[in-house]
């Protein structure tokens, strides 16, 4: 019986065919391994970037608006304009750090007796009954007033910028509760009511 020996150039190229699949296999598990390690990172941050933000409706009462903020270089704030669930925050250092975030171009002082523009805010809960939103009625009350001086150092109230803001959640950390509210205020508003959506980093403080 003769048995045909197989050329020894087909045996090397039917190894190679078996190293080069062999390597193919290899390289995509490893491109399925790095996809799946990406996907779950994807998702981790994704989730701690959702869990660092938290937005919240307000709904916005512009009583008056003769001011332009643009204009302002200065913001003084008073010691008897600075409540927040019955607790004075004046002394509070946090509390001009909130504000220059959301003033970022506006000096911000406390008392400062050079500075003719006066910020003035009180927020407290208040279950508002007349104010609803999703048949939820607002629980939180935040009032802001920016007004000018006059020359007797008195509010000049035909050159303020005020407004009336409602949250409608139990409860609140009184300096976020003060950065929502500051942000609802200088929001641009045109009509006598708006609801604004308001963004905030979660509370750490």
């Amino acid at each position: 019986m003769l048995i045909a020996a197989t050329p020894s150039y087909q045996l090397s190229a039917t190894l190679m065919r078996k190293a080069h699949i062999a390597t193919w296999r290899r390289a995509c598990l490893a491109r399925a391994a790095v996809t799946a390690v990406l996907c779950c990172w994807a998702i981790i941050i994704s989730g701690i970037s959702a869990a660092a933000q938290q937005t919240y409706v307000v709904a916005s009462s512009k009583i008056r608006w003769t001011i332009d903020l643009a204009q302002i270089s200065c913001i003084s704030l008073r010691e008897n304009g600075a409540n927040i669930f019955g607790s004075v925050y004046f002394n509070d250092l946090r509390i001009p750090e909130i504000l220059k975030d959301i003033f970022p171009h506006v000096a911000i002082e406390r008392q400062n007796e050079q500075c003719r523009n006066v910020l003035v805010f009180a927020i407290l809960y208040n279950n508002t009954k007349a104010i609803t939103y999703q048949y939820k009625p607002a629980t939180i009350l935040m009032s802001f007033d920016l007004c000018e001086l006059d020359g007797f150092g008195k509010i000049d109230t035909k050159k303020c910028g005020s407004k009336n803001l409602y949250l409608f959640i139990p409860k609140l950390d009184p300096l976020e509760a003060l950065e929502i509210g500051a942000k609802a205020f200088v929001h641009e508003q045109v009509n006598k009511w708006e609801i604004v959506n308001v963004s905030v980093k979660s509370s750490q403080r």
